[in-house]
């Protein structure tokens, strides 16, 4: 095992949902990339929240059409 691998961070997991689907994606890049696909195909909002709640994006036709980071500490979810 590298240095690297040791001291870096868990992945995250994330919520990506639409009107019909929800499914739970751990890593960002992945996450990015499958809402990103699944807005394309399918002409949906696709909602991508980290299961933390600090993170929330929305994509539409394949972009990112909203971005939402929480700042504030303390925050419950």
């Amino acid at each position: 095992m590298t240095e690297a691998t040791e001291t870096s961070a868990p992945k995250k997991t994330y919520r990506l949902s639409t009107r019909v689907e929800e499914r739970e994606i751990t890593g960002r890049t992945d996450a990015v990339t499958t809402a990103k696909e699944w807005s394309l195909e399918s002409g949906q909002s696709v909602v991508v929240e980290r299961t933390d709640g600090k993170v929330k994006m929305s994509f539409r036709d394949g972009g990112l059409v909203d971005y939402i980071y929480e700042t504030r500490k303390g925050r419950s979810v």
